[in-house]
């Protein structure tokens, strides 16, 4: 049986609507309320951005919390509905023969996730990683000291430094440098640069509103930087009346043990996915 319902845009004068209806203290809502004023602050820059749409079934957000973001090859969704139904139909709705990056998914869409692809013949992603989803309370971190050891200092991040970033990065892929350079123009980011100016550390904020993409050169560790750098993440980020939100992988113990070191609290795991397809495609870059 074919689902009989719709994907409807919901227009971009209702986004703050939407936001607001996850509004609270619960960490699970923490995600889709930055996503949602993440693309809201997005559009403001740039209001022709293309092949950017946020969808409900049968345009019924409003009594379901129901929602899917759909930006390039990437998904996002949510739902605030126990039953979960809307977000299954909204789902086996999604024309799954082209490639999707799935980010930030809870157990629970999850197993909806997996019970639509297995209706619709799709095969499960292979490529699925889980992470511990973490938030630090803006409370705690606009008192956190940021500044940096003798010989460097913090900046912003440019375009110019989009490649070295995105060589270092192992979920790197055919769309990374675009990903990235967006989170750099668009988004609060941090830098730290040596006596020659040289990038010896970063940290972005993603699409999702998402801390990521931590990383220290290889030759600087063990100093203490990438504490440095996420110091001045959470801080700046506290300043916009955000609290901090990140992901990290389960099995990755040193970055767990740093946000932990932080303040960082939570117990919920998320999952990113890529979705391939074994066709000729414009984007295809799982």
């Amino acid at each position: 049986m074919f689902p009989t319902g719709k994907l409807v845009p919901i227009p971009r004068a209702d986004w703050p609507q939407l936001r607001d209806l996850f509004k609270g203290n619960d960490l699970a809502n923490e995600i889709p309320s930055n996503a949602i004023q993440n693309y809201i602050e997005w559009t403001s820059i740039d209001p022709k951005i293309r092949h950017l749409e946020i969808l409900s079934l049968n345009d019924s957000w409003q009594q379901n919390g129901t929602f899917i973001i759909s930006d390039r090859h990437e998904l996002f969704f949510f739902s605030l509905e126990p039953s979960l139904s809307s977000l299954e139909e909204a789902l086996e709705l999604i024309d799954w023969d082209f490639p999707y990056r799935i980010y930030a998914i809870l157990d629970q869409h999850q197993a909806v996730l997996k019970r639509v692809l297995n209706k619709l013949n799709v095969p499960y992603p292979r490529a699925t990683v889980a992470c511990n989803l973490y938030r630090l309370s803006k409370e705690i971190a606009i008192g956190l000291e940021t500044t940096p050891p003798d010989g460097f200092r913090l900046g912003n991040l440019e375009p110019r430094h989009v490649k070295t970033i995105n060589e270092t990065w192992p979920f790197r892929s055919g769309g990374s440098e675009y990903a990235l350079t967006r989170c750099i123009a668009w988004n609060t980011n941090v830098g730290l640069f040596n006596e020659k100016d040289e990038l010896i550390a970063w940290c972005l904020l993603n699409n999702l509103g998402i801390i990521c993409v931590l990383y220290t050169v290889e030759k600087y560790r063990r100093r203490g930087l990438a504490e440095v750098v996420l110091r001045s993440m959470v801080s700046q980020l506290a300043q916009r009346g955000m609290n901090s939100v990140t992901s990290v992988l389960l099995e990755n113990v040193p970055s767990r043990t740093l946000f932990e070191k932080l303040g960082f609290e939570g117990n919920l795991t998320v999952h990113d996915s890529c979705h391939p397809v074994n066709r000729l495609v414009e984007w295809n870059f799982c």
